[in-house]
Parts: structure tokens; C-alpha cells; sequence
């Protein structure tokens, strides 16, 4: 559990977050999130984490069969296969899925798009 309606506020997610996820797709160097950890913890795992307490609270009754999983959650960083041609070491959008046993997955997706972002929720 993340805490309060006030952690809750000051953990959501802001324009310096999607500052730091296009930041982050540009980025070749694989040592740059270990170097930008803080900044990471703030802007992009926090506000998630707070995200998936929050559904997890709001859905309680209406979807108790689901599970909000919150190890890995967050992770940005691409599997070494996923490194293009470019050379990007890391996502510039995070995602976040809740499941129902093998049958049923739904989650929601924050991406960048020009010149804002948006978030898209699907089942």
C-alpha cells in the first residue's frame, strides 16, 4: 500500500514524467538509468505503483477475482533483443496489466504521443 490521499497527489504522474520516458527512448547508453534512478523512482515507478494501489482499492468489489501485480512493475528498460537499430536501451512508454487467472487480461497504458500523452485503457 502506497499511503495516503496526499502520497497519492504527490506521487501522480506529471509532465516531467513523460519529460523523462522521451528522454529515456533516446538514450544508448545502458548505464543511464542506473545514473537517473532517483529521478526514475520519483517520476515513473512511484506514480505507477500508486496507480496499481489505487485500482487495485477502487476495484476491490467490483473485480476481487483480479490480480494487480506490482513486481517488475515499471520496468523500462529493453530486453537486449528489443534494441533496434538505433540503439535505444529503454521504452519511452510504460504499461500496467491486471489479470484473471489465464483468461482475461486488462490493464491500462501511458504512453507519448505529438506533442502530449495520453493513456489508454483495455480488457
Amino acid at each position: 500500500m502506497i499511503g495516503s490521499k496526499k502520497t497519492a497527489q504527490a506521487a501522480a504522474f506529471s509532465e516531467a514524467s513523460l519529460e523523462f520516458l522521451k528522454t529515456a527512448g533516446k538514450q544508448r547508453n545502458p548505464e543511464w538509468l542506473e545514473q537517473n534512478d532517483a529521478k526514475y523512482q520519483l517520476l515513473i515507478r512511484l506514480p505507477l505503483l500508486t496507480l496499481a494501489d489505487s485500482l487495485k482499492k477502487e476495484l476491490a468489489v467490483e473485480a476481487d477475482e483480479y490480480h494487480f501485480p506490482t513486481k517488475g512493475i515499471g520496468r523500462i528498460k529493453k530486453p537486449a533483443h528489443k534494441v533496434g537499430l538505433d540503439g535505444a536501451q529503454f521504452k519511452d512508454w510504460i504499461s500496467y496489466i491486471a489479470t484473471v487467472g489465464s483468461l482475461r487480461t486488462c490493464g491500462i497504458q501511458v504512453f507519448r504521443t505529438q506533442p502530449s500523452a495520453a493513456a489508454k485503457f483495455f480488457c
